[in-house]
């Protein structure tokens, strides 16, 4: 009996299901990768217009994936880790507009320091960015 119950309580923390995010940094399309008791895996993506951008004007480009959060899911538990959200994630919802409204060496320029540039530099980027495609507004 009491194995029993033993196996009972330590079987509800037993992991049954892990959701990995990921973000590409230079595209802003996300990842989603659904693991059910460690090996059936599913695998979602929402790719933005950035992406599809890159990816005709970068012949065999392919996402950077960086990892930004897992979560863990058991009977009796839910545990998530995060490594923090890089930049293009809080601009993503502007993406469409970019590409629609942007020249491609706008559009190239932001690339290049999504890509290479620091912290810094890519948030003044975005925010002047923000600022252009919003006085067209």
């Amino acid at each position: 009996m009491t194995v029993c119950v033993v196996i009972l309580f330590t079987g509800a923390f037993i992991p049954y299901k892990k959701v990995t995010n990921s973000i590409c940094l230079a595209s802003g399309t996300i990842r989603t990768e659904i693991t059910w008791f460690g090996c059936f895996k599913h695998e979602e993506q929402s790719a933005t217009a950035l992406d599809a951008w890159l990816k005709h004007r970068e012949a065999g480009f392919e996402p950077t994936w960086e990892h930004m959060s897992t979560q863990t899911y058991s009977l009796l538990t839910r545990t998530c880790g995060t490594a923090g959200t890089p930049v293009i994630y809080s601009f993503r919802p502007m993406l469409n507009d970019v590409v629609a409204k942007l020249s491609d060496d706008r559009i190239a320029d932001l690339v290049a320091i999504l890509r290479h540039g620091s912290r810094d530099e890519q948030i003044q980027l975005i925010e002047s960015i923000e600022h252009e495609i919003n006085e067209e507004r």
